[in-house]
């Protein structure tokens, strides 16, 4: 389990601390890149993602991954549009995501996707 970013009434966090149920005990990582609050979060083969939400100042388009093997963040491509307030899922085997979102970036020449259509993430 972890605990990440977030709100101290003041200014948003890039703190991250996971937890160990053997011990009861939370512990710190290193810190995300962004401050964030009202993100998306989701596990992908084994990498955590931190995804869009509200810096203090604005909303925002950025993501990134932390790899506990490596000990740290790495940025990730960002989505296409500013979001905050989201929700991320993992569908795993589901064979026609593409039927459901927009791709990611602009392929082909095609817009990015519009403000509350969803997004669609396929790691390499």
């Amino acid at each position: 389990m972890c605990k990440n970013g977030g709100c101290d009434g003041t200014r948003r966090l890039r703190s991250a601390e996971t937890y160990d149920p053997t011990t009861g005990t939370w512990q710190e990582i290193p810190t995300m890149f962004s401050p964030r609050s009202n993100f998306g979060i989701a596990v992908v083969d084994d990498l955590l993602f931190a995804v869009g939400g509200y810096n203090g100042f604005t909303t925002t388009f950025n993501v990134e991954c932390f790899d506990a093997n490596a000990n740290e963040w790495r940025d990730v491509q960002d989505m296409g549009t500013d979001r905050s307030a989201l929700s991320c899922c993992v569908v795993p085997g589901l064979r026609n995501a593409r039927d459901y979102a927009v791709p990611r970036g602009n392929p082909q020449g095609k817009q990015p996707a519009e403000p509350g259509q969803p997004e669609l993430f396929l790691p390499k």
